[in-house]
C-alpha cells in the first residue's frame, strides 16, 4: 500500500489530479484512508480542482465528520475559484457541526 500511497502523492504534487484520483479510485485500500485522501484534497486546493476536490471531502466527511481542517480545505478550494456562496455554505456546515 505504500508505494500506492506515494503515486498518489506524486501525481497530486504535479497537479496530475485527475490522474491521482483515478488511480487512487482502482486501490480500495486508499479510498477509505484519510491520510492519502487529504493529499489529494489539498492538490485539489492548491491546483484549484473543484470536481475532485467535492467527491474527495465528501468522502473524507464519511470518514471524519469532526475533523474540521477537512472543512478548511474545502473551502481554501471554493474561495480560490471564485465560489464564495460554496465556501460560506461549508463554513455554516462546518460551524453546525455537520
Amino acid at each position: 500500500m505504500e508505494h500506492c500511497s506515494s503515486v498518489v502523492t506524486m501525481l497530486s504534487k504535479a497537479g496530475m489530479i485527475s490522474e491521482a484520483y483515478e488511480f487512487m479510485s482502482k486501490q480500495t485500500s486508499l479510498n477509505s484512508d484519510p491520510t492519502i485522501l487529504r493529499v489529494l484534497l489539498r492538490a485539489c486546493s492548491v491546483h484549484g480542482n473543484t470536481r475532485i476536490g467535492d467527491i474527495v471531502a465528501n468522502r473524507l466527511f464519511d470518514l471524519e465528520p469532526e475533523n474540521e481542517h477537512n472543512f478548511v480545505l474545502l473551502m481554501r478550494i471554493y474561495q480560490n475559484t471564485g465560489r464564495l456562496e460554496d465556501a460560506e455554505n461549508a463554513k455554516m456546515l462546518r460551524d453546525r457541526g455537520l
